[in-house]
């Protein structure tokens, strides 16, 4: 009889924890089921600023891109010599004034970056270190079209700008730097390589000059001699 009703006891103590342990599960699937559904609006919440903010930073760019007087500035290079590198600038411009003149502007690179400053100005031109700028004149070769010829060394950094001058407004574009690969003449840069036995010791060495990029296809630019100098630790 007492075994009996612990069966019973059992029994009824195994159904109530099935129960408990269903409900449980049921409770936590739900709990799972809204987490995750949670989680889905906030991916997508996340995933609609992302692009919201991609496509305000398109419009911005867009806006600054149309608001820029110069639309596209490329340089060719057409000769070198002893006389200096001779290249061509051909500017387009996205709006211009009948009959004014546009001037190409180009100086010696400062060694310190004062261009954001002047940049970030709203309008008109430097006063200080104009008598550095030296003019090239542009003539029209298409409708907003401009070509200016100049000649500059080409072992130093440039940097330019381009003026339209009328009768009744001066416009200039932002100071740039003059891309150096289109006509400097790059710097030969020594690469090693070392060869050794089995036991790792030393048994050659291979120096190689190489060019940084790829240089102007004119003889100016090609090397004569190279010289290479050894030193001892000490200095000898």
């Amino acid at each position: 009889m007492k075994l009996k009703k612990l069966l019973q006891r059992i029994t009824v103590l195994l159904v109530v924890s099935i129960v408990l342990n269903l409900y449980l599960i049921n409770r936590l699937g739900r709990i799972e089921q809204r987490l995750s559904q949670r989680i889905n609006r906030a991916t997508s919440e996340a995933g609609r600023a992302a692009s919201d903010i991609n496509s305000l930073y398109y419009q911005l760019r867009q806006l600054k891109e149309e608001q820029e007087w110069l639309a596209q500035a490329d340089f060719f290079l057409e000769d070198v010599s002893s006389e200096g590198a001779l290249l061509t600038g051909t500017f387009d411009f996205r709006s211009g004034t009948l009959g004014a003149q546009v001037v190409l502007q180009v100086r010696p690179a400062p060694k310190d970056d004062w261009r954001a400053g002047y940049n970030a100005k709203p309008g008109g031109l430097p006063t200080a270190e104009e008598n550095d700028w030296h003019d090239f004149p542009a003539d029209l070769k298409a409708e907003l079209t401009y070509q200016a010829q100049f000649k500059l060394s080409p072992d130093e950094n440039y940097e330019y700008r381009v003026i339209s001058r009328s009768q009744d407004a001066i416009s200039a574009s932002p100071i740039k730097q003059l891309p150096p690969e289109v006509y400097r003449r790059p710097p030969l840069e020594p690469q090693m390589s070392w060869g050794a036995d089995g036991n790792g010791k030393l048994i050659s060495a291979t120096i190689e000059l190489c060019y940084p990029y790829e240089p102007p296809k004119f003889p100016a630019f090609k090397p004569v001699s190279a010289t290479l100098e050894i030193m001892q630790e000490n200095g000898a």
